[in-house]
């Protein structure tokens, strides 16, 4: 018993030194878990959970794979170099642009697969990188094939033809293509005023080109000639017609271009059915309701008008024609307008009857009548010159014209009215004596002749007591003209237009009514056979370099033909 009881007594002292072990044991799997520590179980799903995202990239890289595949499956071309007409193109847009215009077009296996290249960089779909042949045509009809590389092996292809071909051997392909296009000379000029010429810039295709120097451009391009830095009322002509701006073209042919800087033009043609309607319409021109008009005898004796240019000017009025003893309805109605205040009739009762200038005064009591007149045209203008010195302030120097035509006296008008110089007809044989007394009494010591020797002789200038300062002539009457317009062109500022009359004496009446624009141009009166447009009269209006060109033509169609009227100011 005793013995038994010693072994219970040993395995109890065992069993209690053995406790804190297991204590210890426990706590230690305890603290374990505190830091993360986790039995297999945990762990296995921990795993399983991590190994879930590597799963989905699993899946993700299986459906992206496929699309990978097929881009890289096909071969690349790219072509990096332009070799055209031997000029080398590296420039990317430029390489661009050729490409696009080359319209190209590559095939494989014998056509069944194609396309068309839409720039320097492109996919040969459904070839392989076993030696594939690629062929290619040239589409554009203005380019040549010249030779081919492909990673510096060369291709194939006849120089000259459209087609050509290479072999792909890797997945990227660099290209070098040489091409060729014809080219064609183009040579530009310009003519007009030097001082716009010197402003002037040209360019072609935004690159600003020499003048008169030969030019290369491909043949059947699209080309821009553009024209700038003259001034705004110039144009510019070719062929004898205004083009518009920027001037585009296709270079088809070899050119030499010829264009012209010309001022804007408008030409202006006054006429009726007669020269009274002629008249009428060139005093609408003017003024619609003139308060001052003068009025004259439109037949035998015009003459007694042609001094009465610079009256014209002075007082503000159209110079009106009739008959003796008639007048146009219309002219009439013209003349009793709302603002009439004063008619002047130059010309005695001979050349405008008392029967006009009763229709004239009418029911108007207010209405001024009055009539410049002396016994001849050569009186009857030193009466005019008297009115505009005195009332007029016109200086004290005559225009002395030949009264025995009537050309110069129209050509002299727009000089008298720029100088403020009234015009005195004068004839070696008729009023020099009256001319002269005339002369002094207005203190008058100077002259300025329009017409040669043969019109106004030194000799009648003495007879008149005066001093001649100035000689305005030329071979004949149109000449005359001419040099009287030269006169002006010297004026600064004066010429701002053209009046265009039929000189011969069967339209002269034209050019005398011509002078009622004088009132609202600045302008000589050219005076023209009405023919044509001869080559000569073109030149000499040219150098009037007018701007803008602004012309009237006063006259019908028999007057001044249709010729001047469509080539004058081009």
């Amino acid at each position: 018993m005793k013995k038994f009881s010693k072994i219970v007594l040993s395995f109890l002292l065992a069993f209690s030194f053995l406790l804190p072990s297991v204590a210890l044991a426990e706590e230690t799997k305890k603290d374990d878990a505190a830091v993360g520590v986790t039995d297999n179980k945990n762990t296995e799903k921990k795993t399983e959970k991590t190994k879930e995202p590597e799963k989905n990239e699993e899946k993700k890289e299986a459906t992206e794979a496929p699309k990978e595949t097929l881009e890289s499956k096909f071969p690349v071309v790219k072509v990096k170099k332009i070799i055209l007409n031997e000029k080398d193109i590296t420039d990317k847009q430029e390489i661009e642009r050729i490409v696009k215009e080359l319209k190209l077009q590559w095939s494989i296996n014998d056509g069944t697969t194609k396309s068309t290249v839409e720039g320097p960089e492109f996919k040969v779909f459904k070839a392989n990188t076993n030696n594939q042949k690629v062929d290619f045509v040239i589409g554009d009809k203005y380019y040549e094939f010249v030779g081919v590389s492909v990673n510096g092996d060369p291709g194939t292809g006849v120089e000259g033809k459209k087609e050509f071909s290479f072999n792909i051997i890797k997945k990227e392909n660099d290209v070098v293509l040489r091409i060729h296009r014809d080219t064609l000379n183009l040579k530009v000029k310009v003519d007009g005023p030097k001082i716009q010429l010197k402003k002037l810039k040209v360019k072609l295709n935004g690159n600003q080109i020499e003048l008169g120097k030969d030019i290369a451009i491909f043949a059947g391009s699209e080309n821009k000639l553009e024209f700038t830095g003259f001034d705004d009322n110039f144009v510019v002509y070719k062929d004898g017609k205004a083009i518009k701006l920027p001037y585009e073209f296709t270079m088809a042919k070899n050119s030499d271009w010829e264009f012209e800087l010309k001022p804007s033009r408008s030409v202006n043609r006054l006429s009726g059915t007669d020269r009274f309607l002629t008249a009428l319409d060139t005093a609408r021109e003017v003024n619609e309701k003139p308060e001052t008009v003068i009025v004259a005898n439109g037949r035998d004796g015009s003459a007694d008008a042609l001094a009465a240019g610079p009256l014209a000017k002075a007082l503000n009025a159209p110079i009106l024609l009739v008959e003796k003893d008639s007048i146009k309805k219309e002219v009439l109605d013209y003349i009793h307008n709302d603002n009439l205040k004063r008619v002047v009739i130059v010309g005695g009762k001979g050349s405008v009857s008392s029967k006009i200038f009763n229709e004239l005064k009418g029911n108007n009591s207010t209405l001024k009548v009055d009539r410049i007149a002396g016994a001849n045209r050569y009186e009857t203008s030193q009466k005019i010159v008297k009115e505009l010195i005195e009332k007029h302030k016109y200086n004290k120097e005559v225009i002395l014209v030949d009264g025995r035509q009537n050309a110069d006296a129209l050509s002299a008008a727009p000089y008298a009215v720029l100088k403020k110089s009234p015009i005195l007809l004068v004839s070696p044989n008729t009023g020099t004596v009256q001319a002269k007394k005339m002369l002094k009494d207005l203190e008058v010591k100077t002259s300025v002749v329009i017409g040669g020797d043969s019109s106004v002789s030194d000799s009648t200038i003495n007879a008149l007591g005066v001093k001649n300062s100035l000689r305005i002539k030329g071979t004949n009457r149109y000449i005359t003209s001419q040099e009287v317009c030269k006169k002006l062109q010297g004026e600064k500022d004066y010429i701002n237009s053209l009046i265009i009359a039929n000189g011969t004496d069967k339209y002269s009446i034209d050019a005398l009514t011509a002078s009622s624009l004088l009132n609202k141009v600045n302008a000589p009166i050219l005076l023209v056979d009405g023919k044509s447009y001869t080559d000569s009269l073109k030149k000499f209006v040219d150098d009037l370099k007018l701007s803008p060109f602004n012309a009237y033509l006063v006259g019908g169609e028999s007057a001044i033909s249709a010729e001047i009227n469509n080539n004058i100011g081009y």
